[in-house]
């Protein structure tokens, strides 16, 4: 079973050459079978330059230049997802914010029969670490508000640090270009009945470079999404 590891980057050359050295040790380490494709959404630091040299080092290693006008990490997300080659894919963000030794434990639950697997910041044995006070409300809140309107039993649909079967997301027709994906993917999926599970992680906020996720922005694109979904869900039936 090959694994894609999918790393949507706009100006990270800080963080890449990092963040590919670790996977590839969490890679050997856990003995997977994976690829790790960067996706460079229109940078204008080197981080083509730093993928491109680190290509030569690990066979593995894919960099994809996205040509689109359509610009943001959903749209940077979707053509990784829609050039993987494997089976499984994994969501990892650019900015190593994400507990990369989650990934062995996403795989063994996909392999045990779930549909897509969330890395949780908000349960047992996980922590959303030094995560800015006011996304973590906002991101708790929201995910507690959809579960209870949904009736889903997972707690961390914001995150978008996960894994799924591939063949799911052409069934999904996931529309959001920005951070709303996340929220977007885990309510369709368990909409139309597929298997979410979760396992705890720790999130650590970004060290070097410059954030990309705007609150205000994002909470009204959340907001959206959760109608959305509602709207869809009544299609459905």
């Amino acid at each position: 079973m090959l694994i894609s590891i999918i790393v949507p980057a706009h100006n990270e050359e800080e963080n890449i050459p990092m963040l590919i050295d670790d996977l590839q040790k969490m890679i050997k380490k856990s003995k997977l079978n994976a690829e790790v494709l960067i996706v460079n959404d229109h940078s204008t630091d080197n981080t083509q330059q730093v993928v491109e040299e680190m290509m030569k080092q690990y066979r593995n290693l894919r960099l994809l230049n996205r040509g689109s006008k359509i610009r943001g990490m959903g749209a940077t997300l979707k053509d990784g997802v829609y050039n993987a080659k494997g089976e499984y894919i994994v969501w990892v963000m650019g900015d190593a914010s994400d507990n990369l030794n989650t990934i062995p434990k996403f795989i063994k639950k996909l392999d045990s029969g779930a549909d897509i697997v969330f890395g949780s910041r908000y349960i047992a044995n996980a922590s959303p670490g030094d995560l800015d006070h006011f996304k973590m409300l906002l991101s708790m809140g929201f995910s507690q508000l959809n579960k209870f309107f949904f009736r889903y039993k997972v707690n961390d649909i914001t995150n978008a640090f996960r894994a799924f079967r591939k063949d799911i997301f052409y069934d999904l027709d996931i529309k959001s270009n920005d951070f709303a994906i996340s929220p977007e993917l885990a309510l369709k999926a368990h909409i139309v009945g597929y298997k979410l599970e979760e396992v705890p992680t720790i999130y650590k906020d970004r060290e070097k470079g410059i954030p990309k996720f705007k609150v205000g922005r994002m909470g009204i694109s959340y907001i959206l999404i959760m109608i959305k979904s509602f709207l869809f869900k009544f299609k459905r039936k």
